[in-house]
Order: structure tokens, then sequence, then C-alpha cells
């Protein structure tokens, strides 16, 4: 019996020691603005005042810059974007801005994947993040009940532990926070990502893509997240950010991602731009400048081409100023003058 005692005290310990670490560390992650994605403060502290807002993954997030939609369109955007940010999640979030500000406009950014995602998979990383953008500890809850399986609270649970250690880190060292007048937005340096000569011919077309992956499930979302849009007054406008020229050269199929998206959009009544088709692309942006990775523009490439979003935003673009398929974007490619 005293053995027993004694073992189910060791496990009350450890499980009191537990969470006590996890209080001490997910407190502070939660309250405080360390982390890209801990922004309920921030855009708490915007409501009522917001009016355009930019809602998609990662490739919205490093490529689309507020404070340059601001300064063009005269508005007051915010970038609500995340990493594998799932289709579910982001129609939460835009509820949520939507209940508690005017908005006007939404660019709604998919990507080649974004309809493929699923919960199924392991896109915790992309949960963690929207968990850590709710309001209070009821949401968080909340959404991990509705959205996630018993392993991945789990995944969600260790990466957000994580994050909270990072943020001990940088309170205890005195590194900056959260960049408020970023407004969501994040930057990251380029990375050189030309091909070399003898790579061009192997690597043409060498990546198979096909929208067989995508799920029904994130269109019907997609659809209402443009009628949340509609019904609160605000132009829902889907569009597509620039990946790098080498991204474009090497995949296959990508007329097939073109093809679904111009069909889907046509149905919702809203417009599609695909901003990989625009024909100043070549000119403005460059592989070994203008691009983080493969499909993620840099700092500079986001800055050089928010204007252009911007200025189509002002004025819709005659379709003339696009390619018509991504089979003739790539007759203008550098790669394949070489």
């Amino acid at each position: 019996m005293r053995s027993f005692r004694r073992a189910l005290l060791s496990i009350l310990c450890v499980l009191a020691i537990l969470a006590a670490a996890t209080a001490a560390v997910l407190g502070l992650y939660y309250t405080t603005e360390y982390q890209t994605y801990t922004d309920s403060f921030l855009r708490r502290d915007l409501a009522g005042s917001v009016d355009f807002l930019v809602l998609g993954s990662s490739h919205a997030e490093n490529g689309v810059v507020p404070a340059i939609l601001d300064e063009e369109l005269g508005v007051n955007s915010y970038n609500i974007s995340g990493w594998v940010m799932p289709m579910a999640a982001k129609r939460l979030l835009l509820e949520k801005e939507l209940a508690r500000n005017p908005i006007r406009t939404v660019v709604i950014e998919i990507a080649y994947d974004t309809l493929s995602r699923s919960n199924d998979e392991d896109f915790c990383e992309g949960d963690e993040a929207v968990i850590a953008r709710l309001d209070t500890m009821g949401e968080r809850l909340a959404y991990m009940r509705e959205n996630l399986s018993l392993n991945q609270w789990a995944d969600v649970y260790s990466r957000a532990m994580f994050r909270g250690a990072q943020v001990w880190l940088k309170k205890i060292t005195g590194a900056p926070g959260l960049d408020r007048a970023a407004k969501g937005y994040f930057g990251k340096e380029a990375a050189p990502l030309s091909l070399r000569p003898e790579e061009i011919g192997p690597a043409f077309q060498s990546e198979p893509f096909s929208v067989d992956t995508y799920r029904p499930e994130n269109a019907a979302i997609l659809e209402e997240i443009v009628r949340l849009c509609r019904e609160a007054g605000a132009e829902p406008v889907v569009v597509t950010v620039p990946v790098s020229e080498r991204f474009l050269w090497v995949t296959r199929g990508q007329d097939e991602f073109l093809g679904y998206m111009r069909d889907l959009c046509g149905r919702l009544g809203c417009p599609y731009w695909d901003f990989d088709l625009w024909r100043g692309r070549f000119d403005l942006l460059d592989d070994d400048t203008s691009f983080r990775d493969l499909t993620h523009l840099s700092d500079p490439g986001a800055r050089a081409f928010t204007p252009v979003l911007a200025a189509c935003l002002r004025e819709a673009p005659d379709p003339s100023l696009f390619f018509d398929s991504y089979a003739e974007a790539l007759e203008h490619s550098a790669y394949c003058e070489r």
C-alpha cells in the first residue's frame, strides 16, 4: 500500500511540476509580444480602425507589406496571413476581424498548394500559430477541440512550449519583441536561387504538380470566406503571390492550377489575379534578390511586388497585362532564352 501511495505521490508531483512549467511558459508566451504570431493584443488595439485585410498563407505573410498598401491606397491594412495556416483557421480569424473592424477589402491569397492542406496531415505548425493569435485560453481550447485529434494536441503543446521557451530567452536577453508597425508582415532576407547554365535543360518541368490533391472542403471554406466578406460589406479579391522563376521553370502542371482557380473564382463571382502571370514580373523580380526560397518573396521582393498589387486594387487591371497561361509565361523566362 505504501509503495502505491509513493508512486501516486510521485506521479502527482510530476504532474504538478509539469502544470507549473506549462503555466509559466505558456502564460508568458500568450501574454507578451515576442513572437511573430503573438499579435492578439495589437489586433485588439487596432479594433475599429482596420479597413483592409490580407488573408493567406506564408506566401502573403512574406509577400505583402501593409505599410506600402496604406501609403498607396490610403487604407489602414493588416496582414493576417500565417505559415501553413489551415483554411478553417483563416475563416476563424477573418470572422473575428470582420466583427470588430469596418473592413472594405479582403485580399485572399491562394498559393498552388493551399487547397491541398488537410488536418489529417502534419500541419500543426500552422495550427499552433493560429492558436497563439486567439484572444483567450477558452478560444484556444475550443479551436483545438473542434479541429485537432488527440495526437495533434500533443504536437501543438510541444510546439507551443518550445516557442514559449524562446520567449523566456528573448525576455531574459532583452531581445526586441513583435514589430507592431509591420502589422503582420514578416520580411526575410533574400537567398540566391538562379539555376546554373548546365542545370537549366535537365531541370525544365522535372517536378510534377497536380490539382488532384486539392480537397473539396478547402474550396468550400474559400466559398464561405467569400460569402462572409460580402455579408460584411467587404470586397473579396483572390490573388496568387509570385513564386520564383526557378520554381516556375522546374514545375510541371501549373496550368492545371490556373484553370482550377479561374473556374472556382468564376463560380464565386470574384476577381482572380495570378501575379506569376503578370507580364512585368520577370523584369521586376530576380531569383537572386527577390526570393527567400523557391516559393516565398524576400523583403526586397515583397517591397517591389506590393506596389503592383496596390495599383491593381486601385484600378482593376486590363487582362492584357497578364500572360494567358504558364506555358506562355515560360516562353518569356530568362531560362528559356538561355
